[in-house]
């Protein structure tokens, strides 16, 4: 009895392996993937769009699947994660690969010179720098822009001025973000994004920096009525594959997915684009006002936010931070 029950289990297992050898040498491979942010979160539809297009551009050699968000992986973790193997991609924002390719955190916030139409751009240009930097330091390379929209100042009271700004407690996120702040005259306030709906209802700060994904994700529309509509940073995020798996992979399945990550780069601004049009114009049939600063607002703005930036930059990375600028102005130009 014992002897038939360990030869079914051998044969079971057998065919197992047979089967797995089968699809490696078919060529077939499934990657896990993870992101920072929850599968429904706004910052996850174009990412979720990619797996579809590597499917079809490796001609169904490839296909990614879901794995989890931030409820199995913490941001700073998915590069670990990944070189482990418990995923084998991942979303996030270059920002939070920060602390070891402080590069990224420069391409991920730089203020100036970044539009919707130019992003692609930029970020061809900036992969140069960082590719070879994520290989050495994180054992990944990036494939294609997953998310880029711009972060404005939300205030509890209209702004008219960016001497009304000084003095002001404005929440703001990590990276850049408080070097321009200071550079404003705002005072800085750093707390998680999930208490800022409070902070600001309860009047612990005066504002925040905010996208528009995330005034609507959290809902903060409903109190903050004014928006000084020109950017005070950007935001972006890519998709990344360990070179654990990316080594493995043959040439054809290689091409298919740069092809899939050029594509889904340019799907990406054309989204975000559309999408920060959509919630504007939600947020105004709410009663939020959209303040367009005058034509010398905005040129004092801009002045101080690149200075606000350069100095965050070349804290940041000394050694690299003026090339990394110098790509941002040439498509700004």
């Amino acid at each position: 009895m014992k002897r038939s029950r360990c030869l079914a289990i051998f044969g079971v297992f057998a065919m197992c392996l047979f089967v797995g050898i089968g699809n490696v040498s078919a060529g077939n491979v499934v990657l896990k993937a993870g992101s920072a942010w929850p599968q429904t979160g706004e910052q996850n539809p174009v990412f979720l769009k990619f797996f579809d297009l590597v499917e079809q551009k490796t001609n169904g050699t490839v296909k990614i699947e879901w794995s989890g968000g931030p409820e199995l992986f913490k941001a700073r973790d998915l590069p670990t994660a990944a070189a482990a193997g418990s995923i084998d991609i991942y979303h996030t924002a270059p920002g939070y690969l920060g602390g070891t390719v402080p590069e990224a955190a420069i391409f991920d916030a730089y203020p100036a010179y970044r539009n919707y139409d130019n992003a692609p751009m930029i970020y061809k240009d900036v992969l140069k720098i960082l590719a070879p930097l994520l290989a050495e330091k994180l054992k990944c390379k990036p494939l294609g822009l997953h998310t880029v929209f711009p972060f404005y100042i939300w205030t509890m009271k209209p702004i008219r001025s960016i001497e009304e700004l000084k003095g002001m407690k404005i929440r703001v996120h990590g990276g850049l973000a408080p070097f321009i702040a200071k550079e404003l005259g705002v005072t800085p306030v750093t707390m998680p994004s999930g208490d800022v709906y409070m902070a600001m209802e309860r009047g612990v700060v005066d504002g925040a920096v905010r996208n528009q994904s995330a005034v609507n994700t959290f809902k903060e529309f409903e109190f903050v009525k004014h928006c000084i509509y020109v950017p005070i940073t950007w935001g972006t995020s890519f998709g990344s594959i360990t070179l654990r798996i990316w080594d493995k992979l043959d040439e054809k399945q290689k091409q298919g997915i740069m092809a899939a990550s050029e594509e889904i780069t340019e799907v990406c601004t054309k989204f975000y684009k559309e999408r920060d049009e959509e919630l504007t114009s939600l947020f105004k049939s709410k009663g939020v006002e959209f303040f367009e600063p005058s034509p010398k607002f905005k040129s004092e703005w801009e002045k101080l936010i690149v200075e606000g930036g350069n100095k965050g930059a070349f804290k940041l990375s000394p050694d690299r931070a003026q090339e990394i600028i110098n790509i941002f102005k040439k498509h700004g130009s």
